[in-house]
């Protein structure tokens, strides 16, 4: 069994029923969740792990899982233990697989609970899909821009077309396909497009770009408590001082911003916040040392500046935030309106 560190340790033990864990490539997601369904089977003998659901993004990565599930119980089995000897034999009836296929599984075994639904279905390929979309836009398109044309409404054909002298026509196939994708998910979807298009131009902080960029704010500014416990983290024998002491003032820094930003602050006031903490942020500067040492403060200098550098967390929060106090953004907001209502027409008609 491999050592786990205490993120992970926490991950494996936790019981709550609603958990969250987010992770980077590579830090060992596959293996602790493993881990995890090996823990819940030993401290429950009485379950199975044919009850167990496990869903991947991909096959392979579904056949990896399995493959690790199947080595651990191995492990486990040779020890004696019984449950694990007992998993093994119903491992090949465990639900582990991708979404798409889980949900074969389940409306193959249910279909006629679905009106229409035949017995004799299976998932589209993704090439397929494209080729079968990419028919009904144009489709759609040309009866739209036909003369005479009664899909839609003239005001709605001319949205439209200014749509399509907007942008290249690849990047309008490319927008229509991804909205598409995203509105297949979402109960009524057109009806969802409507309500979104046209809380577009509804005032100020009320509309819906201001929330967009308000929510993403929110989230850059939320994971600065990781970029603390990450530079924290950091910290070794062999730190150069002027290094120590930056993260330190790093964190003192934060977290006064992040305590300023739960009052009631106007979007001014946020930017400034932003800004100033950004700017008292110390600079540090390594250039003589061994290289290990080097090693360690280029992953150091990397990390603060995706928060105080440019492009970075408190960069993009406060220039994002200074678009909501931008008057040409009403303008601009007006346009996209316009565009996505031309949008819509076009997916609609494609859907049809």
């Amino acid at each position: 069994m491999p050592d786990f560190n205490k993120e992970q340790q926490a991950a494996i033990s936790a019981r709550n029923p609603f958990l969250l864990c987010s992770a980077g490539a590579g830090s060992g997601k596959t293996t602790v969740m493993v881990e995890s369904i090996i823990r819940k089977l030993a401290e429950n003998p009485d379950k199975d792990i044919a009850g167990f659901l496990v869903i991947t993004f991909t096959n392979e990565a579904a056949a990896n899982m399995k493959r690790k599930i199947r080595q651990r119980l191995t492990e486990e089995a040779g020890k004696g233990e019984a449950y694990a000897a007992r998993g093994l034999n119903n491992l090949e009836n465990a639900s582990v697989c991708t979404i798409h296929s889980f949900c074969k599984t389940l409306i193959s075994s249910y279909f006629y609970a679905i009106e229409g639904m035949s017995p004799k279905f299976d998932i589209l390929e993704e090439a397929k899909l494209e080729r079968l979309f990419q028919e009904a836009y144009e489709t759609a398109l040309d009866e739209i821009c036909a003369k005479g044309q009664t899909v839609c409404t003239p005001q709605e054909a001319k949205l439209v077309r200014e749509l399509m002298v907007s942008f290249n026509q690849a990047d309008i196939l490319a927008m229509a396909r991804n909205l598409y994708n995203a509105l297949m998910g979402i109960p009524d979807p057109f009806d969802h497009l409507d309500r979104y298009v046209e809380g577009i131009s509804a005032p100020s902080e009320e509309n819906v770009w201001a929330q967009e960029i308000l929510f993403a704010a929110d989230m850059d500014l939320a994971g600065l408590e990781d970029f603390i416990l990450q530079e924290q983290g950091m910290l070794c024998a062999f730190t150069p001082p002027k290094c120590e002491e930056a993260a330190e003032a790093d964190a003192e820094i934060i977290r006064s911003l992040l305590a300023a930003l739960k009052g009631d602050l106007t979007i001014q006031e946020k930017i400034d916040a932003v800004t100033a903490a950004r700017s008292a942020m110390p600079n540090v500067v390594v250039r003589k040392a061994d290289p290990a040492v080097k090693e360690w403060y280029e992953d150091f200098r990397k990390l603060r500046a995706g928060v105080k550098g440019a492009g970075g967390v408190l960069d993009r929060t406060s220039k994002n935030l200074q678009l909501l106090l931008k008057e040409s953004q009403l303008r601009d907001n007006l346009k996209i309106q316009r565009l996505l209502r031309g949008m819509a027409v076009l997916l609609r008609a494609a859907a049809d």
